[in-house]
This record gives structure tokens, sequence and C-alpha cells, in this order.
């Protein structure tokens, strides 16, 4: 159906007005290239231990890399006896906890930060230091602009998810003995993680300090992708959205619903990432059938597209890209939350397949299994995460629409308000 003459003029004067670049003034963020035990004075950038030290060795690769001609501008997210990460990323010393807080010091925030291959990581310090919220993208790209080779990379911070001191911080970055905090570069929880060895190699994140330009979320059309919200066991009918449907078409009932009830357009065409005996994820979110080997049955494949979370965020630039194992980042619920849950998929990350399918997604037996993956990896752990049994109900479910979407805030009700200033 051709769109309304307003829309597709909304549409075409998006695509003219606004380019990647179209803010004037943000901060940057970025992996550091260097790497290093939990002793900070042991690196080749520094003498210093500690917040010191982690701030010079950002400084001089910043420099080194064209980011910081001769301004002291780059602090790392990293947390001591003495600063907190929330406080040093605003150039400031002390603790979150102090009161006031960042010992008295002039807040000013920070951001936006975006990556320094231009992809935008927050919105804000808030956004990234409120205990829950996380950054749009992984932070996964070094000052170079390169992407860091592996996304099992771990970056030391000895901090909370707010950005405060942690009880595990190799003793405020002064020893490589004990163990301290690290971010993980395969979720979106670059901050804090699972502790590791001092004596091991880590890196550092590193942030632009000051307040820039406002940057808008990307509006660029796609396939949309999110995590349900709804759970249950491998018997995909017995859940309560199946609406009397059973194996995997239950699941693609499952993904409408919570599309139609999240206002996302084309709520019919969300189909969920399953594969089947006979059926193949990669074909079904393409809107067809058969299997990745015989060509989804010779069928002419949809145009190429990439695909987003509903709020714009790539997860993969096309289809290829999606199946290769490691996404952009991870896919979210609706409610733009990460799950940690899990997800059925029958599938392996190229969308064939892999193993079982819980009899087709009709046997909830115990022993009977399936694959599964992990939603908030953007590793192949995201859709291969291990073979689990069907009668586990707490799993959810990748979902997928077959039509690319222009934009989508508010279709039905004929409100653009992400395009309000570009209609005539």
């Amino acid at each position: 159906m051709p769109l309304p003459p307003r829309f597709s003029r909304c549409f075409l004067l998006a695509l003219i007005a606004w380019p990647a670049s179209a803010h004037a003034s943000v901060q940057r963020i970025f992996l550091t290239s260097a790497s290093g035990n939990g002793d900070l004075a042991s690196w080749a950038a520094t003498d210093l231990d500690g917040v010191a030290g982690a701030n010079e060795v950002c400084q001089t690769l910043a420099e080194n890399a064209g980011l910081s001609p001769g301004s002291e501008t780059f602090r790392a997210w990293l947390s001591d006896l003495g600063t907190d990460a929330y406080c040093n990323v605003q150039g400031l010393t002390g603790k979150r906890s102090d009161i006031p807080a960042c010992a008295g010091g002039a807040e000013i925030g920070g951001g936006p930060w975006v990556r320094t291959d231009g992809k935008l990581f927050a919105a804000s310090l808030a956004q990234i230091s409120s205990g829950s919220a996380t950054p749009y993208v992984p932070a996964s790209i070094l000052e170079t602009g390169a992407e860091v080779a592996s996304v099992l990379t771990r970056i030391w911070t000895g901090s909370s998810s707010s950005g405060a001191l942690t009880a595990s911080s190799c003793t405020g970055f002064q020893v490589a003995t004990g163990a301290g905090a690290a971010g993980r570069v395969e979720t979106l929880a670059f901050g804090t993680g699972p502790t590791t060895a001092c004596g091991g190699s880590q890196k550092l994140l590193c942030f632009e300090t000051g307040v820039g330009d406002p940057v808008p979320l990307p509006s660029d059309p796609g396939y949309l992708a999110f995590v349900s919200a709804s759970v249950g066991s491998g018997e995909l009918g017995s859940w309560a959205l199946a609406n009397g449907e059973t194996g995997i078409a239950a699941g693609d009932e499952v993904c409408r619903k919570e599309a139609e009830n999240g206002r996302l357009p084309a709520p019919e065409s969300f189909r969920a990432w399953l594969s089947t005996s006979t059926t193949d994820a990669f074909c079904r979110i393409q809107g067809l059938t058969g299997t990745r080997a015989d060509g989804c049955g010779g069928a002419t494949l949809p145009p190429p597209a990439p695909y987003r979370r509903p709020d714009g965020i790539e997860i993969a630039a096309d289809l290829d890209d999606l199946s290769d194992g490691r996404l952009a980042t991870p896919i979210l619920r609706l409610s733009g939350s990460v799950s940690f849950g899990g997800t059925w998929t029958g599938s392996g990350t190229d969308g064939t397949l892999d193993g079982q399918s819980c009899g087709d997604w009709l046997d909830p037996t115990t022993g009977v299994s399936a694959q599964t993956g992990a939603a908030q990896f953007l590793s192949p752990s995201w859709s291969v995460n291990g073979q689990n049994s069907c009668d586990l109900n707490f799993l959810g479910l990748y979902c997928f629409s077959t039509v690319v979407t222009l934009f989508w805030d508010d279709f039905e009700g004929q409100s653009l308000t992400r395009w309000s200033d570009l209609q005539p």
C-alpha cells in the first residue's frame, strides 16, 4: 500500500535534511587499544596508579589518535579509593556518595557521547549511571575508529553500574594481585561485571568530558526486531498470547500480539526467530518457508535492509550481517530493557536448525531440548547459548518484522513526533 502523500513527503525530507553527522558538537568515547593489568602504573603510557594513571592513558591515546590536541579532556570510567568513575568523567574528584556529591564540585553531567565510529553511545551521564539504564550500543570501538577484535574483551572499572567504587578494585588499581570489577564489551554492561584477576590484561573505557549538542536517535528504514516480554515453555501453544495457535504458529502469534500492543507498524508481519525440522529461522524472518540450504524453497528474496530495534538503533546491516555470529548491539524488549532470562531459538546464528526444537515447538516434556539464546549478548550467544529442557517456562522469543519500516512513532495515530520538525 503506498504511503499517504504527507508521510511520503516527510520521509523524503528526512533523508535529505538529517545526515548522520548533523549534530555540531558531541563528546567522544572510546575503548583503549592498550591493555594492562590492575596496577595502572605498570602500563606503558603512564607511571601513575589509580584514576590518575587511567586518565593519563586515555589522554595519551586520544592525542595520538588526533582526538584531543593539547587539551586534557579525556577521563577513564574507573573508580579508585578517592574518586568514583561517576565524578571522574565529569572532570571532578571525590565520591558519588559525598554530600554534596563529587567533593562538592560543580556537576556538569556529560554527553551526548558518540563512539569514534560516529554511533551514538549515550545521551547523558544519567542514562548510563542510574543502575538499570544502559547505553544504546556496546563500548566496542577503539580510539582509532576500529572495532575491537574480540567481543569477549573486558574493561577495568572497579565500579558498580552507578559509577561508584566496588569492593573489588585491585586496591584502587595499585596492584596486580587480588580481583577487580570489570565491564564487558559483549553486552551493554560496560561499567560493571564479574570480577577478574588483577594480574590479567584488560582495557579502559575513555570519556570526553563536557556537554555537547543533543543527538537524535536514528530514524532510518529497516526491519524491526525485539525480544518478547512474554515467556513460557517450549510448547508455544501454552503461552497466554498464543490465541489458540500451536507450534511455531503460536510463536508468531505471540510476536504479533506484542507488536500490536506496542503499537508497532504492520504487527501482522512479525515472525519469531525459530527453526523447525522443515523451516529455518533464516527463511522465516524473510516471510518465507523452507531451509537456507534449499534457498528458502527457491523463493524470491525480499530487498536487503538493516535490522533495527524500535528505538532506531541498528542491530545488523542486513540479513547476512545478522546471521554472521556478531550483532552490532543486543536486541531489547519493547520497553527498552535488557532481557536476561534467555530465549527459545532452535537456531544457530546462521538461522538454521541447531539440534532439537522441542518437537517443532509442541513438546514441553522434561528431557526434550532445544537451542536457546541469551539476549544480553551481541556475541554468537545471542542465538546459541546452549540446549535447554523444553519444560523450562521462563524463556522468551526474538521477534522480527518481515517488512521494512520507514518510521513508526504513533503511526496509526497520525502523530509522527520524531518527524514533527520536518513536516511542512
